[in-house]
């Protein structure tokens, strides 16, 4: 997403952006765009506040262009220790398919993602 903003509303933008969006999501600031003094700096929305506020240079003159990262699905989010006794505890009254279908809708993960990762542990 990309937004302009004002240097009026900056600094609120970007605790916006912590609060609604996360703290941890990456962004960019672009200010005076093809101008001489024209200055880029990315990082996440937490350090960019307190860069922001370490100078008040940063933010008090100048078009300021904010560009946020999209959401990022975490694709390695490991299965936890409770999801894999619950899943157990399951396996001893269902099926194998059964027992992740369930365990799957508990913690709202993708069947595909448990199953996969059941089948390759299956010995613990």
């Amino acid at each position: 997403m990309i937004f302009y903003e004002t240097k009026h509303r900056i600094i609120q933008s970007i605790k916006d952006i912590i609060e609604q969006i996360s703290k941890t999501r990456y962004l960019v600031i672009a200010k005076e765009i093809t101008k001489k003094w024209e200055s880029i700096y990315g990082t996440t929305a937490d350090n960019m506040l307190t860069w922001l506020k370490s100078d008040k240079n940063r933010y008090q003159k100048g078009e300021m262009i904010i560009i946020l990262n999209g959401f990022q699905e975490i694709k390695n989010k490991n299965i936890s220790e409770k999801i894999i006794n619950t899943f157990k505890i399951l396996k001893n009254s269902l099926s194998f398919k059964e027992s992740i279908l369930v365990t799957s809708q508990i913690y709202k993960i993708k069947k595909n993602k448990l199953y996969r990762y059941m089948l390759k542990n299956k010995e613990q």
